[in-house]
C-alpha cells in the first residue's frame, strides 16, 4: 500500500506546464540535466514518451526553443532550491554544477584560497 501511495505522489509531482529536468542521452550530453516545460499531462498520456520544450536549448535558428519527445524515465521534477544548506564541500566531493546551460555531475578537484572550487565534469561517452 505504501509503495502505491509513493508512486502516486511521484506522478503528481509533475504535470502539464510544470518545469522539469530532462536527461539527454546523446554522446557528449549523457549525465547532464536541462530545464524544460512539460507540454503533456503524464496522467493522461499512455505512451512511454512525453513532449517537452527546453528553456535553455534552442533549434538551429538559435531563437526557437527546442521541443522533443522524451522517454518518461529521463524526466524528473526540478530539485528544491536549497539542497546545499549545511553541506561542506571539499576536494573529492561529487557535485552537480551548472555548465553550458545544464546541470552536470562533477568532482571537486581543488579548493581555491577564496573558497571557490575547481571541478572536473563527468561527461559520459559510448
Amino acid at each position: 500500500m505504501k509503495n502505491n501511495l509513493k508512486k502516486k505522489r511521484n506522478l503528481l509531482s509533475i504535470a502539464k506546464d510544470f518545469e522539469v529536468e530532462v536527461s539527454i542521452q546523446e554522446d557528449g550530453f549523457k549525465g547532464s540535466w536541462y530545464r524544460a516545460i512539460l507540454e503533456q499531462n503524464p496522467t493522461r498520456v499512455k505512451e512511454k514518451k512525453l513532449r517537452v520544450c527546453y528553456k535553455t536549448m534552442f533549434n538551429e535558428d538559435g531563437v526557437s526553443p527546442l521541443k522533443e519527445t522524451i522517454e518518461r524515465s529521463f524526466i524528473r521534477p526540478v530539485p528544491p532550491e536549497c539542497l546545499n544548506e549545511g553541506v561542506v564541500f571539499k576536494e573529492g566531493s561529487v557535485v552537480d554544477a551548472y555548465f553550458n546551460n545544464g546541470w552536470w555531475t562533477g568532482v571537486i578537484v581543488v579548493e581555491r584560497p577564496d573558497g571557490s572550487f575547481w571541478f572536473t565534469l563527468m561527461i559520459h561517452q559510448t
